[in-house]
């Protein structure tokens, strides 16, 4: 298991498979700078994708695992692991309001709650933030 940063955007069709595959639809927005990948014997199974917005800080724009790998957690602590390596202090996202599972995990796994925001489609989200 290793976790990999692929450049863009050559390495957008795979974050095209891979949104996909984790969110059932194609990727709406255009591909972020950051592709990280999780690869478990050669297969890629899940990923985070984003960019940095400081020096110091990494927006988690997406994240997601492949339907059937449960390493949610593994894939959390890696990325943060990853991130860490290349000078980020903090990492941060959203989650939807509705998401508990996720913000549930999260909390779990030393994030903590710094906002709320609600977007112009009226879906709401809770920030989170993880000093590394």
């Amino acid at each position: 298991m290793r976790i990999e940063q692929y450049p863009m955007p050559e390495s957008k069709p795979l974050w095209e498979a891979m949104f996909r595959a984790i969110f059932g639809e194609p990727p709406v927005t255009e591909c972020p700078p950051v592709f990280i990948v999780l690869d478990v014997e050669g297969e890629p199974v899940g990923f985070a994708s984003g960019y940095s917005t400081s020096l110091a800080e990494f927006y988690i724009q997406r994240i997601g695992m492949v339907p059937g790998h449960h390493m949610h957690i593994k894939l959390w602590k890696m990325v943060a692991e990853y991130m860490k390596s290349q000078g980020c202090l903090y990492l941060t996202g959203n989650v939807r309001a509705d998401n508990r599972r996720t913000l549930i995990l999260a909390l779990r796994n030393g994030w903590n709650i710094y906002g709320f925001r609600v977007s112009t489609g009226g879906e709401q989200f809770v920030q989170i933030i993880k000093e590394l």
